[in-house]
This record gives structure tokens, sequence and C-alpha cells, in this order.
């Protein structure tokens, strides 16, 4: 799965573009996913370059490493010949644009599209973490070259935790099932001391 999506950033921290579809002034975070949702390869580049563009750099970056690599699922805005004609240079890739029914109406879950939806939100929930580590203040002026690796390795952290603390709640939630047979306590208690157990697991002091 291919999906960007584009936030608002700071004045400052590096170059930015205007995402006119979004009507959001900052940078775009490509991402490609397997179909677990784990993230594969990303790219942070301005938000003014358009997914059938960015798209074959993140891409290329990869060709190396997944040379088995064969199907990929993108959205409508990955359509066209352009793309379509880049991805076969690269191998033997095909992509599928999968779109939205027009008899659909509201909200809909789409098939395949939703895993890397997911992802995305794994990184929303890891929003304040994200936001510390992109402070441009914390980096020197002679380091201010590794800005584009600084932030792609951001978010590898965020989803890493992310990742982590759903790992370490499925331990908590695994430790507490003998409790549901015993004496002590409710079952309403055992369940709030288990998410604030889990809480605490989070952030590691």
């Amino acid at each position: 799965m291919i999906d960007s999506q584009s936030v608002k950033t700071m004045e400052a921290g590096g170059p930015r573009g205007f995402d006119a579809c979004k009507k959001i002034k900052g940078r775009k975070r490509h991402i490609i996913t397997d179909t677990q949702g784990h993230l594969v390869a990303l790219r942070v580049h301005p938000a003014d370059i358009q997914d059938r563009d960015g798209a074959v750099k993140v891409l290329t970056s990869i060709r190396a490493l997944y040379p088995w690599l064969r199907h990929v699922f993108a959205d409508g805005g990955y359509a066209g010949d352009k793309l379509r004609d880049a991805v076969t240079a690269l191998g033997r890739w095909t992509i599928e644009i999968i779109k939205r029914s027009d008899a659909v109406k509201g909200f809909a879950v789409l098939n395949r599209r939703w895993v890397v939806e997911r992802t995305f939100g794994w990184l929303g929930l890891a929003s304040e973490e994200w936001r510390a580590l992109l402070q441009p203040r914390r980096i020197s002026m002679p380091h201010a070259r590794f800005t584009k690796e600084f932030r792609d390795e951001a978010v590898r952290l965020a989803l890493t935790s992310g990742r982590s603390r759903r790992e370490v709640a499925a331990g908590l939630g695994s430790a507490c099932r003998p409790c549901a047979t015993g004496s002590t306590g409710t079952a309403s208690t055992r369940s709030t001391i288990h998410r604030k157990t889990a809480k605490r697991a989070w952030p590691p002091s």
C-alpha cells in the first residue's frame, strides 16, 4: 500500500510547500506499508509535490530491497499513465487503483486502503512525540543538511513507539487473563487496574 499525508509545519525547520487539494502548507509524509500496515518505506518532502511524483521517489528507494515486489495498491491520487509507466520501468510491478464507489454515500471503509490509513492513525497518536522530535532548535546549523534524514527517522521512531506500546498492552492483557477466573477483585476493578498499568508502561521513563 502506498499513500501520503500532508501535515502543517512550523515556519522554520526545512522546506515546505502548499498542498492545494488539502489547503495545507507544510510537508507530506509519503509511506509504503505491507498488507498488515507495517512500515516498508517513507519519504518526507514538501507538500506541493504531487502524489504521482512523490510515489516514484519512494518506490525507487525500495527497488533493491524488495525485488520480489509485484503489486502496489493506491488511491485515485496515483492514477494516470505517468506513474504507471514509471512503475513499469522500475521492474515487473503493477499498480492497482482502489476507487470509492459512486453509489456509496458518507463514510465507507475501502478494501486495502484502510490499512495504510490506520498507519497514519498510529502516527497521529504519537503527534506530541513527533512535534518534539521536529523542533528545529534541537538541530545545530552545522548539521542542518541532516534534517531530511532526521525527519524520516522521526517517522520511523513514532511508528516503532506505537507498535511497542500495543505490544506492551497485549502482554499485560495476557498477564491479567488468569485473574478472570480467580477471586481477587471484581471484573471492573481488574479492568481499571489494567488500563492504568498500560498507561504507565508508556512512554518509558
